[in-house]
């Protein structure tokens, strides 16, 4: 982790027997689906990073320094939000597996 790329064996259980899957050749697709996300992950050299980190050291670099840096006031309050409301709330996990659904349970 903390950014060093490691690779795990993952196993995911696609879906119950059922009339709709009843041998391998049914969860195709299912199983493309799954390897589409796994693949593009592994097309980004970043992806490996800590989200936390990523935030940290690259995106308030940006905002801070980039092309249209912001003011002085709204960075200090998007600092003070990540660290007061969001940094505790984050799982640590790398970029690739931040999905859409651990944003809506920080949104609840």
């Amino acid at each position: 982790m903390d950014g060093v790329i490691s690779k795990k064996q993952k196993c995911v259980k696609l879906a119950d027997y059922c009339d709709r899957y009843r041998c391998a050749s049914d969860l195709d697709e299912l199983v493309a689906e799954k390897m589409a996300g796994v693949r593009q992950a592994a097309k980004c050299p970043q992806s490996g990073r800590m989200f936390t980190k990523y935030v940290e050291e690259t995106y308030f670099l940006h905002i801070q320094s980039g092309v249209k840096p912001i003011k002085p006031p709204t960075y200090a309050g998007r600092k003070t939000y990540w660290k007061r409301y969001i940094k505790p709330r984050v799982p640590d996990c790398a970029l690739r597996d931040f999905t859409k659904a651990i944003v809506y349970q920080l949104l609840e």
